[in-house]
């Protein structure tokens, strides 16, 4: 397990990883939703968790990232005579949404809107946009770092346990314990957290836990409590799929005139 920063996040991720070449299109829709937790530590030794999550859909060779956001709305109230009396802002939950085609090597771009419904849209770098918006605080890991010690079969939704540990955890930063959880139920998921380990294994990588114990910080000089950083795949129902498929669609329309 390559060292992994609990306070300041390595904004590192092997884009490789995030995609795979296009099976062969049909005219099925299916969606994955990740999730993932960082766990960070106040000043005072708090634990502060950071979830995160977003949603993919697949349709032929187009993908969708629908991504969790925030739209500021602003309220102007007026008296009778149409005078401005106050302004108030909120955040309300959105969603944007980037469209990519797979195995387009051209710039390798992507389309950005900020809505399912508007025509309006931004062209983006697809790599640049995965790491820095789409994924937030992506991870890498090396599992030939780790020791196994535990694996174990089974006959439920994993197929695959194995429990291990880095050779040598030199500080507060390496975790105590590592779990990878392989399922055979996503084998056809485009997504992967590592190509390598679903090939080796032959299923699909859909869970990691990095578990740290409690201990004391001597750099920070800090108590830290039991922290979990994890990530996890799962297939969902796909939710507005007319929306969903019109917005596609009108991409590969943009795609196809070059715009």
């Amino acid at each position: 397990m390559s060292k992994l920063f609990f306070i300041v996040f390595i904004l590192f991720f092997d884009q490789s990883q995030l995609w795979s070449k296009p099976k062969i299109a049909n005219d099925t829709i299916h969606s994955v939703r990740v999730y993932s937790n960082f766990p960070g530590v106040s000043p005072k030794g708090k634990l502060l968790n950071m979830y995160d999550s977003l949603t993919i859909f697949y349709y032929k060779e187009m993908v969708l990232y629908q991504i969790p956001t925030v739209h500021l709305i602003t309220n102007t109230y007026l008296n009778k005579f149409g005078n401005t009396v106050k302004n108030t802002t909120k955040e309300e939950p959105a969603f944007e949404y980037f469209v990519y085609k797979q195995g387009d090597d051209s710039g390798f771009s992507g389309l950005l809107y900020d809505t399912l419904t508007v025509s309006a849209f931004k062209k983006r770098r697809l790599d640049s946009f995965l790491v820095n918006e789409a994924l937030r605080n992506p991870v890498a890991f090396n599992n030939l770092d780790e020791v196994l010690i535990e694996h174990k079969l089974s006959k439920g939704y994993y197929s695959l346990i194995e429990k291990s540990a880095p050779k040598k955890k030199i500080d507060e930063t390496y975790e105590d314990t590592s779990y990878f959880y392989f399922s055979d139920r996503l084998k056809d998921i485009d997504f992967s957290f590592s190509p390598k380990m679903d090939s080796l294994k032959n299923s699909k990588l859909v869970k990691i836990r990095f578990l740290y114990n409690a201990t004391y910080s001597k750099k920070y000089k800090i108590r830290l409590p039991r922290r979990e950083m994890f990530f996890e795949i799962r297939q969902v129902p796909v939710i507005n799929r007319k929306e969903i498929i019109d917005l596609i669609e009108e991409c590969k329309k943009l795609n196809n005139t070059g715009s």
